[in-house]
């Protein structure tokens, strides 16, 4: 995707396993004034992300 590592921009947890974090990821082939990024939620019993392009 960009052309440097990814940056972790926020990351909440708890005590019991629970955490959502926001990665860029870099920048975004097919917008040029945006980002690529990533939302990483994690539970004990589920977890999954969604792609997303954040524009300036």
């Amino acid at each position: 995707m960009g052309d440097s590592a990814p940056k972790e921009l926020i990351s909440l947890a708890d005590d019991e396993g629970n955490s959502v974090s926001v990665n860029v990821l870099g920048r975004s082939p097919i917008w040029t004034a945006g980002l690529d990024a990533e939302i990483v939620v994690k539970t004990p019993f589920v977890s999954g992300r969604i792609d997303l392009v954040v524009l300036r």
